[in-house]
């Protein structure tokens, strides 16, 4: 005898109290949850552009407003698969020198540069929040999202505590 699910839809399935993204018979994925989880990290004040592109550092999961949220080496780590993802890193740059400076921020997903380089000027003696996204990005689970900053100059402008405008997240709307 043959059973079918192939009609009924399961939106959400646990083991205990761990909820399950996907269940496998040996190598056969046999369901995948539909459901995306969306993640942040926030991200630590002292990190200062350089003129080579360097992973964005200090990043801390947000789980008290996205629960699953995890980071490892300063990576966002996404719990679900996902197409249609929306990623979005915004930093508030301040630059101390007497002249404005530019800072260019890009996105990564696993690697690979899923937004090119962005570029802000930061004016002098100010800030600026500047913000990038990538949008209609597909994640798979255990993808590592990372923004990453460079500038003209050896130091140029640093992260400065805002709790609300540094952050990296992904999200599905």
């Amino acid at each position: 005898m043959t059973i079918s699910l192939s009609s009924i839809a399961i939106p959400k399935a646990s083991f205990g109290v761990t909820e399950l993204h996907k269940i496998s018979i040996g190598s056969t994925q046999v369901w995948a949850s539909d459901a995306f989880t969306p993640v942040r990290a926030n991200i630590a004040t002292g990190h200062i552009s350089t003129y080579e592109w360097k992973r964005v550092i200090g990043l801390t999961a947000d789980t008290a407003s996205y629960p699953g949220s995890t980071v490892t080496s300063d990576q966002l780590v996404v719990p679900a698969a996902g197409t249609g993802v929306t990623i979005t890193a915004s930093i508030r740059w301040e630059n101390s020198k007497v002249a404005s400076y530019p800072v260019s921020m890009r996105l990564k997903v696993d690697g690979v540069i899923v937004k090119g380089e962005t570029q802000f000027d930061i004016g002098a003696k100010a800030s600026k929040v500047c913000i990038v996204e990538a949008t209609n990005q597909t994640v798979r689970v255990g993808s590592l999202v990372t923004v990453e900053s460079t500038n003209d100059f050896v130091t140029g402008p640093v992260i400065v505590a805002d709790v609300a405008s540094n952050f990296l997240r992904v999200t599905k709307l």
